[in-house]
């Protein structure tokens, strides 16, 4: 299984790098999940801003700057936004070699990542909150208020991790999300309630996440 840690690693052939003459806007997107070997949640997080996007759910991540790779970018990201290390497992398979397509002429790759640390993710000002969601119940996770860009990446995801039409039982599994609660370890199983953030109410910084939407 390809994994990636940091910038020091050399990047794969297909990572494209972007450039400041790049006519795409290129977005990385993690869907932090919490086990690489057998994994039984996915972390979603809440949008904080722009207005016309706050509440709704997205992958954690954010745009590549120039000369960036696609992973180096999304571990970067993950870092700056939770407050976490991750390492990067596959990447969820988009309709041509440079993503899945976002507004305009934004595109974004989406890879599976695990935590790799003793910390927890932390909902900074980019987002509202952050929650775990069971991925025995993908029709829960379907039915989250998801940014429009981003439902047919979810959907994309489940089956990756062969959980479409998989069904629930029991009233422990009927909610949305569990708790963040405790250092979150890669392969480990997590429990709790969802992290509320502590956005920012002022004006947000000039680097915005999944700007291409």
């Amino acid at each position: 299984m390809p994994v990636f840690v940091g910038a020091c690693a050399a990047p794969r052939p297909l990572m494209t790098t972007a450039s400041a003459q790049d006519p795409l806007t290129r977005v990385t997107g993690a869907a932090i999940l919490d086990s690489s070997a057998a994994p039984t949640r996915l972390l979603v997080a809440q949008r904080a801003y722009p207005e016309k996007l706050r509440g709704l759910w997205e992958f954690p991540g954010g745009k590549q700057d120039p000369g960036e790779g696609a992973e180096e970018a999304l571990v970067r990201e993950c870092g700056e936004e939770l407050g976490v290390t991750v390492r990067l497992l596959d990447e969820v398979p988009a309709p041509n070699p440079e993503g899945w397509p976002l507004k305009g002429t934004a595109v974004m790759r989406v890879f599976t990542a695990v935590v790799t640390d003793d910390r927890e993710p932390a909902a900074g000002e980019d987002h509202l909150q952050l929650r775990w969601v069971a991925l025995d119940n993908p029709a829960a996770i379907l039915d989250l208020d998801w940014i429009p860009a981003d439902l047919p990446i979810v959907r994309a995801l489940l089956e990756q991790l062969a959980v479409v039409g998989t069904t629930t039982a029991g009233p422990e599994n009927s909610g949305v999300g569990t708790a963040l609660s405790g250092p979150l370890i890669a392969d480990a199983a997590h429990t709790g309630a969802p992290v509320t953030g502590t956005a920012d109410t002022g004006v947000p910084r000039s680097r915005t996440s999944h700007s291409g939407r």
